[in-house]
C-alpha cells in the first residue's frame, strides 16, 4: 500500500484539517476515481467493525488522504452512499461518492450564469428553462465535482483547464497503453430553424390636415381644422362613427369626429333663374322681299309670356372633423435560417457516408414573447418585419452556429488512449480538469495530448499500486482561421434605432476557429413593404379625394341655369287669314297672347323657346302639324288673305323647361374617398442562408503522421 493513508469519518462541513490525519478504519485495499459525467468515488476495504455504518450516531462522511513523504495531501471527501453487503464477513468493501447535499442548488446557480446569449436561447430552449443540463448543449463541457472541495463546477471536454501532465515513455506501462476509436467523427451539421411570429402594430394616424387640405383643393375655404360643403347636412350623416371598421385592418379612431361648426358662418351663395314651364317665346326673326332677300331695318324680336323669376341663397357650410384613422395591425410571419458547417477533421473511416453528417432541425414561437431577460421581447419590437438580421436575431443564429459546433467538437474526440502508471506518480496530480501529454514511439508522430476522461487509482496490499488513466484525443488539423474580415461600414436604419451596418464583414463566433458572413446587406425581407414604424399620411394614404366639392357643385348650381345650345328645329305652316295672326295657342290651350301684323310679302320665324307643342290654331282654324323637317321655305306673299305661312320653332335639345339649381345641387352630394394601404398582409416567409466557415478542429493526436 502507498502510504501512509488516512481516512476519519467526519461531517460534510468538515474542512481538511490537521486533526484529520487519523485512521478511523484499517484499509486493505482502495479505488479512487472519476470520470466526466460522473461523481468522483471511493470504494474501500476495511476490517469490519461490527457496527452498522449508516447508523444515526455514525458519522457518514469521510476524508481520505495520503502522505506523500513530504506531506498529508487530501484526495478525496465524500459521504457513504449504501450499506455493505456480507455485513457479516471480516472484511467490508464501502462506496462513497463525492456528491454534495446541495448539488442541485449549486448546479442550478452556476447553470443561471450561464444562460447567456448566444450560448443559451430561450427562443430554442424556453421549455426547457428547468433543465439546467442545456446550458452546455452550446459548450464542450460537462459538469464536474471537485472530489476535495465538493464545489461544483464544469470541465472542458477537449483541453484541461488545470494544466496538462507530462508522461514520457518511462513513465506509463509499454504493454499496458491501448489505442482505440470512439464514435466516428462528425464532417457536417446542417442546421434548419424555423421561426415564426406575429408583426404587430397598435396606432393611430391624424389624417385631419391631409383631408382639410384635399377639401381647399376643392374649393372649401375654410381653415384648418374646418371642411365645408353645400350638402353639409348629408355628409355629416355619411360620415364615418368612431371605431367603425374600415377594412384592410383600419377603422375610425376613437377620438375621430366631425361636427357642424355652428360658431362659424356658412358662406352664402345666391343665384337666380326663371321658371318658364307656363310661358311661350316667340321671336319675329326678319322681313324679306319678293326674291327672298332680306330686306333692312328689321331685326328679331322675343317676347316672353307668362315667366317667372326666383331668387335661391345656399349655404357653404363648415364643418369641424377630427379625421384620425386607428389600426391593429397582425401580420404572420415566418423566417426559415439554414446552413452547413464543416470541420476540418481528419478520417478514420473509408467510406464514412451518412455517419459523418448529422442534421440539427429547430423551430421556435417565441419571437414575439417575452422570455428573455427581464420579460422582454427577442424581437424587441413588434412592429419589426424581421428578426435575424437583427442584433438579437444574429445572437439567435450563432447559437445555432454553437450549437452545431458543439456536436462537431465533442465527436472530433475519436481517438482515446488508454495507458497506465504508478499510484505515487498520480495521485497528488491527476483530475478530470487535466490534459495529459503522452510520450510513446508506436503513437502516430511519437505524441499524444488529450483531455482526461477518466482515472482509477487502485492499491492493495498485494503490491497493486497503479493508475489507470483514459485521453481522448481531437483529430482535427488545427490550423487556425484569418482574422475575421471588417468589411465595410454602411449607414442604415433600423426602425427604432440606428446602427452601422457592415457589409460584406465576417463575425467571429469562436475566434480563430468559426466565422460567418455577416447578414447586413444580403438578406431581402418578403413582404408587401409596409413598414409599420413609419405609419404616416404619407405611407399610408393611397387615395384621399374629394368628388363633388364646392367649386363641382358651384358648377352643378350654375351649369343648371344655362340653357344649352345644341338645339334641334321643328316646324310647321299654315294659312293666315287676312293680315293678322292673333291668339296664337298650343295644344294645351295656353294663350299667347300674341298679336302680329302680317304685312304683305314677309314670311315670319317663330322661335318657341323651352317649349313643347305639337299643333297650333290660328283664328280658330287648325293650323299645321310639327315637324322636324327644319324651316319652311316662303314667300313672296301677295297682299290679302295669306296662305302658307311658315313658322319655324327652335327647341333646346337636353334641357328641361324650368332650370333646377335645387335638384342639381341633389346630385352632386359631396363624397370622401379614401384609400389606406392593407395592414392585413400575410403570411411572408423570409429564407435566411448564412454562409459559415469550416470549423476549426485542434488536433491532439495526428492520425497522418508517421512513427518517429
Amino acid at each position: 500500500m502507498p502510504g501512509p493513508l488516512y481516512f476519519a469519518w467526519t461531517d460534510e462541513a468538515t474542512v481538511w484539517a490537521p486533526d484529520l490525519e487519523r485512521e478511523d478504519e484499517e484499509i486493505s485495499e482502495h479505488e479512487l476515481s472519476d470520470a466526466e459525467g460522473s461523481f468522483p468515488s471511493l470504494q474501500i476495504t476495511f476490517k469490519n467493525p461490527r457496527v452498522g455504518l449508516l447508523g444515526p450516531d455514525r458519522k457518514q462522511w469521510c476524508w481520505f488522504a495520503w502522505f506523500n513523504g513530504t506531506a498529508v495531501i487530501p484526495l478525496f471527501h465524500g459521504r457513504v452512499v449504501a450499506s455493505p453487503d456480507n455485513i457479516q464477513a471480516e472484511s467490508l468493501t464501502a462506496m462513497f461518492i463525492a456528491k454534495p447535499s446541495d448539488y442541485a442548488e449549486q448546479k442550478a446557480a452556476l447553470a443561471a450564469t450561464m444562460r447567456e446569449l448566444p450560448f443559451h436561447d430561450p427562443i430554442f430552449l424556453e421549455q426547457e428553462a428547468v433543465d439546467d443540463d442545456t446550458v452546455l448543449e452550446t459548450r464542450v463541457l460537462h459538469w464536474q465535482v471537485d472530489p476535495r472541495t465538493l464545489q461544483v463546477g464544469v470541465s472542458n471536454d477537449l483541453e484541461g483547464e488545470d494544466g496538462t501532465i507530462e508522461v514520457t515513455a518511462d513513465d506509463h506501462s509499454y504493454a499496458a497503453m491501448e489505442v482505440s476509436y470512439a464514435e466516428a467523427p462528425l464532417r457536417r451539421v446542417k442546421v434548419s430553424a424555423t421561426g415564426d411570429y406575429v408583426q404587430r402594430a397598435k396606432s393611430e394616424v391624424d389624417l385631419t390636415a391631409r383631408l382639410v387640405k384635399a377639401f381647399q383643393d376643392a374649393g372649401s375655404g375654410f381653415p384648418f381644422p374646418l371642411v365645408s360643403s353645400f350638402t353639409a347636412p348629408g355628409l355629416l350623416d355619411a360620415w364615418p362613427q368612431p371605431e367603425m371598421n374600415l377594412g384592410g385592418g383600419w377603422s375610425m379612431a376613437l377620438g375621430s369626429f366631425a361636427l357642424a361648426a355652428t360658431y362659424a358662418e356658412p358662406t352664402p351663395y345666391s343665384v337666380r333663374y326663371t321658371d318658364k314651364s307656363d310661358s311661350t317665346s316667340i321671336i319675329g326673326v326678319e322681313k324679306r322681299d319678293q326674291f327672298g332677300n332680306t330686306l333692312p331695318g328689321y331685326r328679331a324680336h322675343e317676347f316672353f309670356i307668362g315667366w317667372r323669376n326666383y331668387d335661391v341663397t345656399f349655404g357653404l357650410s363648415p364643418i369641424l372633423v377630427n379625421f384620425t384613422v386607428a389600426c391593429e395591425a397582425a401580420r404572420k410571419r415566418t423566417e426559415i435560417v439554414s446552413f452547413t458547417m464543416e470541420a476540418d477533421v481528419q478520417s478514420i473511416l473509408t467510406d464514412p457516408g451518412a455517419a459523418e453528417e448529422e442534421t440539427i432541425t429547430l423551430t421556435t414561437s417565441l419571437i414575439d414573447q417575452p422570455v428573455d431577460t427581464d420579460g422582454a421581447l427577442p424581437i424587441g419590437d413588434a412592429r419589426r418585419n424581421a428578426f435575424f438580421v437583427t442584433d438579437r436575431g444574429q445572437q439567435s443564429a450563432q447559437f445555432l452556429m454553437l450549437l452545431s459546433a458543439a456536436r462537431l467538437l465533442r465527436r472530433s474526440r475519436a481517438v482515446i488512449v488508454k495507458f497506465r502508471t504508478k499510484w505515487e506518480f498520480m495521485a497528488e496530480i491527476v483530475s478530470t480538469r487535466k490534459s495529459v501529454h503522452l510520450l510513446d514511439p508506436r503513437l502516430p508522430g511519437g505524441e499524444a495530448t488529450g483531455k482526461i476522461i477518466d482515472y482509477r487509482l487502485t492499491a492493495n496490499g498485494k503490491g497493486v499500486n497503479v493508475a489507470e488513466v483514459s485521453i481522448g484525443c481531437t483529430i482535427g488539423y488545427g490550423i487556425p482561421l484569418p482574422e475575421a474580415a471588417a468589411g465595410d461600414d454602411t449607414y442604415a436604419d433600423d426602425y427604432a434605432d440606428d446602427y452601422t451596418q457592415s457589409t460584406g464583414a465576417q463575425i467571429a463566433v469562436i475566434p480563430g476557429q468559426l466565422v460567418y458572413e455577416s447578414l447586413d446587406g444580403t438578406i431581402i425581407i418578403d413582404d408587401d413593404g409596409l413598414d409599420l414604424f413609419n405609419l404616416t399620411p404619407e405611407t399610408i394614404v393611397t387615395d384621399l379625394t374629394i368628388t363633388s366639392g364646392p367649386n363641382d357643385q358651384y358648377n352643378a348650381i350654375n351649369g343648371s341655369l344655362i340653357l344649352r345650345s345644341d338645339e334641334t328645329r321643328v316646324s310647321t305652316t299654315g294659312d293666315v287669314l287676312g293680315t293678322a295672326i292673333t291668339n296664337l295657342k298650343d295644344t294645351a290651350g295656353l294663350q299667347t297672347g300674341l298679336t302680329y301684323n302680317v304685312m304683305g310679302g314677309v314670311s315670319f320665324a317663330l322661335h318657341a323657346v323651352g317649349g313643347k307643342p305639337t299643333t297650333f290654331t290660328f283664328d280658330g282654324a287648325a293650323g299645321g302639324t310639327l315637324s322636324e323637317a327644319g324651316p319652311v321655305a316662303t314667300g313672296p306673299f301677295d297682299t290679302g288673305p295669306r296662305k302658307n305661312v311658315a313658322f319655324t320653332f327652335w327647341r333646346p335639345a337636353g334641357s328641361t323647361i324650368t332650370p333646377d339649381p335645387l335638384g342639381a345641387l341633389k346630385e352632386a352630394k359631396t363624397e370622401v374617398h379614401l384609400g389606406l394601404v392593407s395592414t392585413d398582409g400575410g403570411d411572408f416567409t423570409t429564407l435566411i442562408p448564412i454562409t459559415v466557415s469550416h470549423l476549426v478542429v485542434p488536433k491532439t493526436i495526428d492520425l497522418e503522421a508517421s512513427a518517429p
